[in-house]
């Protein structure tokens, strides 16, 4: 089982919030699965519009970072 993890705390992977998603990922990854954690912070993340553009090119048209937007649908499975 692979599980991706979106962090979207305005601390980064310095907050409490990362701290308690890495106890949760090493408690998965103890059971087997792979993990990795996509990080927000800085990176403009819009709401979805239904438009279907992601499944047919790849990409969301609506986000501006293009850095975390393609790590995370590289390793998306749908």
């Amino acid at each position: 089982m692979k599980i991706i993890s979106l962090l979207g705390s305005p601390h980064g992977l310095r907050g409490n919030t990362a701290g308690l998603l890495r106890l949760v990922l090493e408690g998965a990854e103890a059971e087997g699965a792979e993990t990795e954690t996509v990080v927000l912070k800085g990176d403009t993340v819009l709401p979805c519009r239904a438009c279907d553009t992601c499944h047919k090119k790849g990409a969301c048209r609506r986000t501006t970072s293009r850095r975390s937007r393609r790590r995370f649908w590289k390793r998306t499975v749908w």
